[in-house]
């Protein structure tokens, strides 16, 4: 699977509320984390996490600005579609108006790996990294897409 699309459908909220101590994750927050990963995993099945990615991320008919539209579904990404958003190497967030609800189409494809001595290394026999599952268990990718099969039915 050369790239990954995972389509979020509905307002996202925005990652972070500040409360006087400083910046805290709200509840509504943590609630679309939890489903953005949810639509996440199971887009993600057959998806190998590369080592460096290009990701876009259209949003349709939102009214927040396009970045912070962006911020929670990155945070939700890591561990699914890339190890961490470190691993960006290029991010293009745009705003779009059409007669469909709201929604965000985001986009992740592999790439080479620009960081100053880093070069992304092919895994032997085909070894893949551990993937967190929705109770943040780990397991290998392989068990992770025998789960969602098995859910999938």
């Amino acid at each position: 699977m050369n790239e990954l699309k995972i389509v979020i459908h509905g307002p996202v909220v925005s990652n972070n509320s500040f409360k006087g101590q400083g910046f805290h994750k709200t509840k509504v927050a943590r609630e679309d984390t939890a489903r953005i990963k949810e639509v996440a995993t199971v887009c993600a099945v057959g998806w190998e996490i590369p080592d460096a990615v290009v990701v876009e991320c259209l949003c349709f008919n939102v009214l927040t600005d396009a970045d912070n539209s962006f911020k929670i579904i990155g945070d939700s990404l890591k561990g699914i579609a890339y190890h961490d958003d470190r691993d960006i190497m290029e991010l293009v967030v745009s705003k779009h108006y059409d007669r469909e609800g709201e929604r965000r189409v985001v986009t992740v494809m592999a790439c080479e790996d620009r960081r100053p001595g880093r070069k992304s290394k092919p895994r032997p026999n085909g070894v893949r990294p551990l993937s967190k599952i929705g109770n943040g268990e780990l397991v290998s990718y392989a068990e992770r897409d025998a789960i969602l099969a098995k859910a999938l039915r």
